[in-house]
């Protein structure tokens, strides 16, 4: 992906491979900012395309707070035939040398004569194209000479705190013949860059520390949705033969094959066809006929007279003079008579009534 403004892009390859923009800001309209992922000991080269090619421009590419080198890019009417896209990948160490950019991890040490790198530390991490408008004067065709600059050292003192972040450096040193190439001689027209292009980069672990970069969602790898390719995995989708080693995988089946009529073919019948008399026709008899059973319900028609048992009237006798004696004595000691039993006895002749007998006294009180 590659940064815009107006009829011109920039964009960042590494390995040749274009790399992805991540967070890109505009904080003025012709100054674009992004993030880009690093990968120590890739090499990058940077383009920068105008698209009308309305008028020349000249580029200027600062790595890590160093200015390395520029280009001119062409008019359609100045130079119809010249392209309109600008690569630059690596520097010219002599006529017949050249060294790639590389993204490369910086290295610490504790020896002061590093100290410098300090503040050169600050300014890594950026890459920076800068377009402005430009006027040809005249133009001389050469081969092309050394421009190697100092890139920002990749060790550095301990105390630049770099934190695993990466610089761009210098790769190993081919050969390479100086090719012809046009040097021209002008004037810029702008003070200030026409426009900015600031690519800032960073390992791709420290931009998702960040939050600049989301975190990717794992998928889960779930096995195939068809248990029965697999048995081993899903025994119980692949039962054995033998049901009795997975009785619950041969259910038997239900319904029944033959289920019982329901509800019965034959039902008794209901209510029933000679249901019992009720109240019963002939209902047993109260007490029953059997006085021997229930004694107390069919009692003697005769029972014997009291007076039979000499030893017990008496007895009777005897209680009945001490009842009368103790009746006496509660009257005489509360004044007040006793209820006295009805007295059934008939007057005689001069009208006294004859002696109470003890044993009637008795029953008149036992019955009153």
């Amino acid at each position: 992906m590659a940064l815009r403004f107006q009829d011109f892009a920039a964009w960042v390859t590494m390995e040749g491979q274009q790399l992805q923009v991540f967070t890109v800001e505009t904080p003025q309209p012709n100054y674009i900012t992004c993030w880009i992922a690093s990968e120590p000991g890739k090499k990058i080269a940077v383009h920068w395309a105008n698209a009308s090619q309305a008028f020349t421009m000249t580029g200027s590419l600062t790595i890590d707070g160093v200015v390395c080198n520029g280009r001119v890019l062409y008019n359609t009417v100045a130079s119809p035939h010249q392209p309109n896209t600008v690569t630059l990948s690596n520097v010219r160490t002599s006529n017949m040398t050249c060294r790639d950019f590389v993204f490369s991890d910086f290295q610490t040490t504790d020896d002061d004569a590093y100290l410098h790198t300090v503040d050169q530390a600050r300014n890594s991490g950026t890459i920076v194209l800068e377009l402005r408008r430009y006027f040809p004067l005249s133009v001389t065709s050469r081969p092309m000479e050394p421009n190697a600059k100092d890139l920002q050292s990749p060790i550095v003192h301990e105390r630049s705190k770099v934190g695993g972040a990466h610089c761009i450096a210098y790769g190993d040193e081919y050969y390479s013949p100086a090719p012809m190439m046009n040097n021209v001689a002008g004037r810029t027209l702008d003070a200030a860059p026409y426009v900015t292009f600031v690519f800032k980069y960073r390992p791709m672990p420290l931009l998702m520390a960040d939050g600049i970069v989301p975190r990717p969602i794992t998928p889960h790898h779930y096995p195939s949705v068809n248990p029965r390719a697999n048995p081993q995995a899903y025994p119980r989708a692949n039962p054995p033969v033998n049901p009795s080693v997975y009785p619950r995988a041969n259910p038997p089946a239900y319904p029944p094959a033959n289920p019982p009529a329901y509800p019965s073919a034959n039902p008794p019948g209901y209510p029933p066809a000679n249901p019992p008399a009720y109240p019963p026709a002939n209902p047993p008899t109260f007490p029953p006929e059997n006085p021997q059973a229930y004694p107390l319900a069919n009692p003697p028609a005769n029972p014997p007279p009291i007076d039979a048992n000499p030893e017990a009237m008496a007895e009777i006798r005897r209680l009945g003079a001490q009842l009368q004696a103790l009746s006496a004595r509660i009257e005489q000691l509360s004044g007040t008579p006793q209820r006295q039993p009805p007295d059934t006895r008939t007057a005689g002749a001069g009208g006294s009534l004859p002696p109470q007998d003890p044993v009637a006294y008795f029953n008149s009180l036992r019955f009153y």
